[in-house]
């Protein structure tokens, strides 16, 4: 897979760069919300993950961009804030799920399979 990571905590998002590239995915890596912008819209992924408290665009806000430009890449947004609420309001603004830090690495990918298992069966169609 593609996949483009949106995270301000360094040391986190290296060690998931890291665990992705070692299953074989090609990883993307950002920390604010501006480059996240940016390259979401210059480039295609297959999956977008990113933290919603991002410096500069948070990731609500990067989602309405996407979907202002016809961009129907998943995302895959994470947060410690893990209130019913936010969770809410991360899907209605177009995130195609939600991950709740802290999480083990497993549990991502799991998500990061079902997303594009999903995807690939919806463009199938």
């Amino acid at each position: 897979m593609e996949l483009l990571l949106v995270e301000d905590d360094q040391g986190f998002a290296f060690l998931l760069k890291m665990e992705l590239e070692d299953l074989g995915h090609h990883v993307d890596m950002v920390s604010n919300g501006f480059d996240a912008k940016s390259l979401s819209l210059r480039n295609h992924y297959d999956i977008i993950i990113m933290d919603l408290m991002l410096p500069g665009m948070n990731g609500r806000q990067i989602c309405r961009v996407l979907k202002k430009n016809h961009i129907d890449t998943p995302v895959l947004m994470m947060s410690s804030l893990d209130s019913p609420d936010e969770k809410e309001a991360c899907m209605n603004v177009g995130a195609s799920d939600f991950l709740e830090k802290p999480f083990l690495f497993e549990d991502l990918y799991h998500k990061l399979l079902l997303i594009d298992k999903n995807n690939r069966t919806a463009r199938n169609e």
